[in-house]
């Protein structure tokens, strides 16, 4: 696997091993070094539930709308975004996730719970909830948020290290 290393770009995991993955840097000696027919899966979002594990992601960092949330009903998911100042226009309009799933921008803060992401350009800012949110870590930031200790779940901590942007 990764030994401790940080996942950049998409995660290549064995189906067949439980702890193996590896970036795309890595993929290419698969066939080399890891038992042949295994087949892997690509995962381009972690699978974390940011809201569960109670570590506040930090300003400035880069995130995306999922485009998927396995762990959450469809129909729930429309409830979880508010817009705000989208085009000038101020107001808590609902929005849909797949209308904006992928949608990527800077973490500017929290209010009311939500993640308030900057879009790009001076679009405005939407208010996502923590579930639905992918980060999109440098290798430094996600060393910093493991070196800081305020993930303690070792599952936890793997998502995160996976979930460094390419």
């Amino acid at each position: 696997g990764v030994a401790d290393k940080c996942i950049v770009g998409p995660r290549f995991r064995c189906i067949h091993c439980q702890d193996f993955s590896c970036c795309m840097k890595c993929e290419p000696r698969l066939a080399s070094e890891h038992p042949e027919g295994h087949v892997f899966e690509i995962l381009f979002e972690d699978e974390l539930d940011w809201s569960t594990i109670g570590v506040p992601l930090p300003n400035g960092i880069r995130a995306r709308v999922r485009r998927r949330a396995s762990h959450l009903a469809p129909d729930s998911m429309a409830a979880m975004v508010d817009e705000e100042e989208i085009s000038g226009s101020r107001g808590r309009k609902r929005g849909r996730t797949d209308d904006i799933a992928g949608l990527e921008g800077v973490l500017r803060g929290q209010r009311r719970g939500r993640y308030v992401l900057e879009l790009p350009d001076g679009v405005g800012n939407k208010l996502i909830s923590p579930e639905l949110l992918q980060p999109l870590l440098t290798q430094k930031q996600a060393e910093r948020l493991l070196a800081s200790g305020a993930i303690a779940n070792a599952d936890a901590m793997a998502a995160a290290a996976a979930a460094v942007s390419a």
